[in-house]
């Protein structure tokens, strides 16, 4: 019995973001239920690959679902405490997924194992953000890798995000088809037939498809490069028949904070005893005088420390940046206490935002407007192979017949 969504947030005191995610929830809710009846009725095999993956992605976004529900009860429950300021969200972007795969030599060269082919797909998720990637419908002992096209975009997302990767594989072979097949023709057969057959055996029992998780890793910010980069996977070894993965995937994580893209505060300072016009963003004060003939550069960062006190002289609160960088003090004079504070937050923010996103704010990284397409040995050019052992051509191992499938160089 499906739940009810307002049920379940029932004692709450509803905020904005609480109605959002019952809608979300009431909407998955819609979406399980009209898909499982188009699951029962479809009859070809890539309507029902399809729509057992779009049920288990909607089970998967509303067990996300269910888990905030759960965090943001437990926040209620307990006693307020005064939090620290958060720091600024930002993008992260996921793509360039690919898994190498490990078939046996008669599988892969001889063109054995003909039962062995499989639909997969992969869902990234950061909190209660699911995304899935399309469905590989054919891969089989001929295919050296999964190779996902999607580009996965998360935005608003805070700086100690966990990004799970999963992948999910369904068998496709010619047994299953043969099923389908047969569960149309029972569907076909006169009602008075079709009852007394299924006391026996009912047509939904003969073939539904069903999609096993067979692997999954979690990235962070610490594994954000935007570079293509190998990643450990946790993979699913009780899976039996299962596609023979490696342990390792390929993918490129990019994170770009906002603040590295809008500006956090733009207004008029004194500095150096000259009125001028300042921005502050991607980690500096850029300042300027109204003819730009006087133009100063402060870094921002978080190794920058500041301090305020009282110019006796004007009668107005400064506030002074230490920079280690260039060995300088710099004191700084808002236009009315108002502004002080404006500005003092600000450049508080800023150094938070350094210390929480490390080294995502010192070098922008790019985020590709989509997927990069492999071309046959891409994936071994993006890496430094020093250290690794060498295989040549002559060779009559595995990892040898491989290279050579790939007409890559005779030694790596």
């Amino acid at each position: 019995m499906e739940p009810d969504v307002k049920q379940l947030f029932k004692g709450m005191s509803l905020t904005d973001e609480d109605k959002e995610l019952q809608q979300k929830m009431e909407l998955e809710m819609k979406m399980l239920d009209g898909t499982a009846k188009l699951l029962a009725a479809a009859h070809q095999m890539s309507q029902q690959l399809e729509g057992a993956k779009t049920l288990l992605v909607c089970q998967t976004r509303m067990r996300a679902y269910m888990l905030e529900l759960q965090r943001r009860r437990n926040a209620q429950a307990l006693p307020s405490v005064e939090k620290k300021p958060p720091s600024c969200n930002g993008q992260v972007a996921l793509s360039d997924i690919r898994v190498p795969l490990l078939w046996s030599n008669d599988e892969h060269f001889k063109g054995r194992g003909d039962s062995h082919r499989f639909a997969v797909f992969c869902v990234a998720s950061i909190g209660t953000e699911v995304k899935d990637s399309e469905l590989l419908v054919d891969v089989s002992p001929q295919n050296t890798d999964l190779s996902f096209d999607k580009l996965f975009l998360f935005e608003a997302v805070p700086s100690d995000f966990e990004c799970e990767i999963q992948f999910f594989a369904c068998q496709n072979n010619a047994s299953m088809a043969a099923a389908i097949k047969q569960r149309k023709k029972l569907s076909d057969i006169p009602t008075s037939v079709g009852k007394r057959l299924s006391v026996t055996k009912r047509p939904d029992d003969l073939y539904s498809p069903k999609f096993h998780e067979i692997a999954r890793c979690k990235v962070a910010l610490d594994d954000a490069t935007g570079m293509i980069r190998t990643y450990d996977l946790a993979v699913d070894a009780e899976q039996e028949d299962a596609l023979p993965l490696m342990g390792h995937f390929c993918a490129r994580v990019a994170v770009i904070p906002d603040c590295l893209l809008q500006a956090d505060f733009i207004g008029i300072l004194e500095c150096q005893g000259t009125r001028m016009s300042c921005t502050l963003k991607n980690l500096e004060l850029e300042c300027s005088d109204a003819e730009h003939s006087t133009t100063l550069t402060i870094p921002i960062t978080k190794q920058s420390s500041i301090s305020q006190c009282l110019d006796p002289s004007a009668g107005r609160q400064t506030i002074t940046v230490c920079c280690p960088r260039d060995e300088k003090k710099h004191q700084l004079m808002a236009v009315n206490e108002e502004e002080h504070g404006l500005w003092w937050d600000a450049i508080e923010q800023q150094i938070l935002n350094h210390k929480a996103w490390k080294h995502a704010c010192e070098k922008l990284m790019t985020i590709p407007d989509k997927s990069s397409k492999f071309t046959a040995g891409s994936i071994f050019d993006a890496f430094d192979f020093s250290g690794v052992p060498r295989f040549s051509q002559s060779d009559s191992s595995p990892m040898s017949q491989i290279l050579r499938r790939l007409s890559l160089p005779e030694t790596i």
